[in-house]
């Protein structure tokens, strides 16, 4: 049961993490647009490989500090702040408006935003993993509340680590199979006012996770 806990944590945290709107979105629409629906999964393998690196990375540097409570407590109270921040960001923008999906048919204009160089764009893999590399809410997702998943996923063994990355990364196959489907056939089937809701279910779960990850860390500092 803890397993599947930690897979179904981990899909609806990285869920909240992949909706957000950024350099990964922009280059998914464009592509898609350019090149079709398969540009879609093709970039989330490229971000798949990279995340398998960062949690091989992770798995092997947090190892020998696991034992530590106090590494793992602040782990667990800087990542819960994180997650408060980020969920608040996410409702506030939705309730306010400030948070749009742009998606358009193939033969019609993008949303707007930084594109990559050709080279790049014909190397969908490798323009999924770059894109994400050069992501600062990417690294900063993982430097935080990342590392606290690890933290969590690293206590139940090989199992839990595949049980969190899994998870972690069906859930960025999912969110962007769906945009790249909504990219293809227009806005008919995927409306901004849809989106919104999205986020802000999304931002109401990041900041009931961040509660959890802010226990832990009292717990593992204070009792």
């Amino acid at each position: 049961m803890r397993l599947v806990a930690l897979f179904l944590a981990a899909f609806a945290g990285g869920f909240s993490g992949a909706i957000v709107p950024g350099p990964f979105l922009t280059v998914t629409i464009d592509g898609v647009t350019r090149r079709g629906f398969k540009m879609a999964p093709l970039l989330v393998v490229g971000h798949a490989i990279l995340e398998g690196l960062m949690v091989i990375a992770l798995v092997f540097g947090l190892e020998k500090f696991l034992s530590n409570h106090t590494v793992t407590g602040t782990i667990g109270l800087v990542g819960g702040l994180v997650l408060v921040w980020m969920g608040y960001g996410m409702i506030q923008g939705a309730i306010r408006g400030a948070i749009a999906l742009e998606l358009s048919g193939p033969g019609k204009s993008s949303q707007t935003g930084p594109r990559a160089p050709s080279g790049l764009r014909r190397r969908p893999v490798l323009l999924g993993l770059v894109t994400s590399l050069v992501n600062p809410y990417w690294v900063l997702w993982w430097a935080t509340a990342g590392v606290g998943y690890v933290v969590a996923a690293v206590t139940l063994g090989s199992a839990g680590v595949l049980a969190f990355y899994t998870g972690h990364i069906l859930s960025d196959f999912a969110w962007y199979l769906l945009v790249g489907f909504g990219v293809a056939a227009g806005r008919k089937f995927f409306s901004t006012q849809v989106y919104r809701v999205i986020v802000s279910a999304c931002g109401v779960f990041l900041i009931g996770l961040a509660v959890y990850f802010l226990w832990s860390g009292v717990r593992m500092l204070f009792l």
